[in-house]
């Protein structure tokens, strides 16, 4: 009876090709496939800017229409949808397409507390079925110059695959005085509400 039921249970699809995501969900058990939404992230956002939205909204709108345009075209499955805004003193910052960016980002972040506004969505049928946002507070420490260098060169390429040029899961740990939030939510995705979610919907078993 478990084995039919597990065979049953609808597939999970993460609009995203996020490393870090699909770690989340393959280490909390959830079976699922990981596609490209394909969207112009870029463009979309830069529009929200131009209108002022608000940058937990910008997140929700990025998550929804990662998740929906997947969804169109696998209807029969639940696909997860998320995205994660960087905010300090108003100005929002993008991955660092290289590492004079990401240094030029660091300098900027240090001494300073900045949020982490992130969202994550269900969808089917091209329709948004669930959502959650969670925010988190992080204060980097005032960081040498030569810090600065010395973490860019250790961490190379992956200094400039995230937002804010860290992972907290590795050597960006040592960037930070202080963190208040959802430790899953700082790294890409509420993933305890996101569980919670799947449960009752009988795409993981209670």
């Amino acid at each position: 009876m478990a084995s039919e039921q597990i065979q049953s249970l609808p597939s999970v699809i993460l609009a995203s090709k996020s490393k870090i995501r699909t770690r989340l969900l393959d280490s909390a058990g959830v079976k699922h496939t990981a596609f490209s939404s394909g969207i112009d992230e870029n463009e979309i956002k830069s529009k929200l800017k131009k209108e002022k939205v608000v940058p937990v909204k910008i997140a929700r709108v990025l998550a929804e229409k990662k998740a929906e345009k997947i969804s169109l075209l696998y209807p029969n499955s639940l696909v997860v949808g998320a995205d994660q805004i960087l905010e300090c003193e108003g100005i929002i910052f993008d991955k660092p397409k290289n590492l004079d960016e990401a240094r030029d980002h660091l300098m900027k972040l240090r001494g300073r507390p900045h949020k982490l506004l992130v969202s994550v969505c269900l969808s089917q049928f091209g329709i948004k079925i669930w959502g959650h946002e969670s925010e988190a507070k992080l204060v980097m420490r005032l960081l040498s110059d030569s810090y600065i260098d010395w973490y860019l060169q250790s961490m190379g390429e992956e200094a400039y695959q995230t937002v804010g040029a860290y992972k907290i899961e590795g050597l960006g740990a040592q960037l930070f005085s202080k963190i208040e939030g959802d430790y899953f939510s700082i790294l890409g995705i509420p993933l305890l509400y996101l569980l919670s979610e799947l449960r009752q919907r009988g795409v993981i078993l209670k």
